[in-house]
């Protein structure tokens, strides 16, 4: 079981190792919601989902995965302007081509700045939990990259 404060330690860690040209004014929020985690365009903060997360297994790499990736939102953020925010929201929520693009490019950055493995362990992590609601496991597999995408993508960015 993880705490609030070892959740918060990780956050801090990860924002100002890797994430520090774009999130320092980042601050991540527990919160109980539908979501395993969430990336706010306005306030750039992170909301973490902690009942789900000590009720699913993850491993701390799953953890860490799973805040590295939604500071990864904050980067793509960070690009846009106000009306930007709010065009891309409306986007995001009605239709799920512009969604995979979204969750892939989150996935992207994260891996760019060094957190394949354990976005690995976050994606597994909600394989495990979803592994008895189809639906929600089918949609999680056509919007966030598999295992196997997650791969590619790492030996990509190793090269250069």
């Amino acid at each position: 079981m993880y705490s609030e404060r070892q959740i918060k330690l990780w956050f801090k860690k990860i924002r100002n190792d890797s994430y520090s040209d774009l999130c320092l004014s980042s601050k991540v929020h527990i919160e109980l919601m539908g979501f395993t985690g969430y990336s706010s365009p306005f306030t750039g903060d992170v909301y973490i989902n902690l009942d789900k997360i000590n009720n699913s297994n993850y491993t701390k790499d799953g953890m860490v995965g799973l805040i590295a990736h939604e500071l990864a939102h904050q980067v793509s953020y960070r690009k846009r302007s106000f009306i930007g925010k709010w065009i891309f929201l409306w986007n995001y929520y009605f239709s799920l081509k512009k969604r995979c693009e979204v969750e892939k490019e989150a996935d992207e950055i994260t891996i760019q700045r060094g957190y394949g493995k354990e976005l690995i362990s976050e994606i597994t992590s909600e394989y495990e939990y979803y592994s008895d609601d189809r639906e929600m496991l089918k949609f999680i597999k056509k919007v966030y990259s598999t295992p196997n995408d997650i791969k590619r993508l790492i030996r990509k960015y190793s090269k250069k």
